[in-house]
């Protein structure tokens, strides 16, 4: 997976995500959509939970597998062998953390190391289709007879694709307002003056190019609402209000890390957003998916839009079996 100009990989993106977070799944649990995708799970998998083996593909740190945990345990059934496969190291090391009896690979999600027929359930949420449709194909080849392929994958112009859209327009917005490399700046002048060799003039029009840069991420926060991007402009907006308000209490060389750090954050944030557009899967889409895992001797039992509880389409559900 690439870069664009001056950014940072899709997959270091992910890796970088897998590393901090504490959420199950990409999408923070008890969202809009989560009802709507247990609901899904519920009906694709009970059924199925007491058959064979079970692969997360693109597992993260388990978002499926622990939706089978649950489902087992609601229905007094034995955990079957679980195994995830990620293409990034720390949603491995996260999915052995939260899974110790489980197992992980890393692989890439078109070219997965097991034999044909290896699972009787092989699942997906919100992964497999970073790896195109070819994916589906992969993951279809690794459906035991009586076995069921079932995924959720990104909807192109669906409910969670505008939200991300939304969410990378925001982020892009507050990379152009420059607000952090100000922030850095204007630390960095009021140390110098502080310290008797620095300009005053200087100085101070390093603390009106902040202030611009606050105004335009204000505006930011008018016009696309506080929970944006996770709330994240909004806590950085916070962070920085307080930095300008208190600069002689803060050490310019600590600012400057900070700095350097938040903005891997946020350039990390818009490459997820920009790889979720990316990978969202039209109908034709979806279509050409459901004809290859029918090509590797599966039927297609469900192909349809995820309905959220708003009522609108958030994602694309697929489901297929093996006679």
């Amino acid at each position: 997976m690439g870069s664009g100009p001056g950014g940072i990989g899709t997959r270091d993106a992910w890796g970088e995500f897998w590393r901090v977070t504490g959420e199950p799944a990409a999408h923070a649990a008890g969202g809009a959509q989560e009802g709507a995708l247990r609901r899904f799970w519920r009906e694709s998998l009970g059924d199925r939970l007491a058959r064979g083996r079970v692969l997360d593909v693109a597992c993260g740190n388990g978002a499926v597998s622990g939706v089978v945990s649950d489902l087992c345990a609601d229905a007094g059934l034995p955990l079957p062998p679980l195994v995830g496969a990620d293409g990034a190291v720390t949603a491995a090391m996260s999915y052995r953390s939260r899974f110790a009896g489980g197992c992980v690979v890393v692989a890439d999600s078109r070219r997965l190391p097991f034999p044909d027929g290896a699972f009787a359930l092989v699942a997906s949420q919100f992964g497999i289709e970073y790896g195109g449709v070819a994916a589906v194909g992969e993951a279809a080849r690794l459906v035991a007879p009586g076995g069921r392929l079932a995924a959720v994958l990104h909807l192109q112009r669906g409910a969670i694709y505008r939200e991300c859209e939304a969410n990378l327009a925001a982020i892009q917005r507050l990379q152009a307002s420059r607000a952090l490399p100000a922030a850095r700046e204007v630390f960095r002048r009021a140390a110098a003056v502080a310290r008797g060799h620095g300009s005053r003039g200087e100085f101070g029009r390093a603390d009106e190019r902040f202030a611009a840069a606050m105004v335009q991420v204000e505006a930011i926060l008018r016009e696309s609402g506080a929970g944006v991007a996770g709330g994240s402009v909004r806590r950085l907006h916070e962070d920085l209000a307080h930095l300008r308000g208190r600069l002689a209490a803060h050490d310019p060389g600590e600012v400057a890390r900070w700095v350097d750090a938040m903005e891997g954050e946020v350039e990390a944030y818009r490459a997820r957003m920009a790889a979720m557009l990316g990978a969202a899967i039209d109908e034709a889409g979806i279509r050409e998916a459901a004809a290859l895992a029918s090509s590797r001797g599966l039927a297609t039992r469900r192909c349809e839009a995820l309905l959220m509880e708003s009522g609108e389409a958030g994602a694309w559900a697929i489901a297929c079996d093996r006679a």
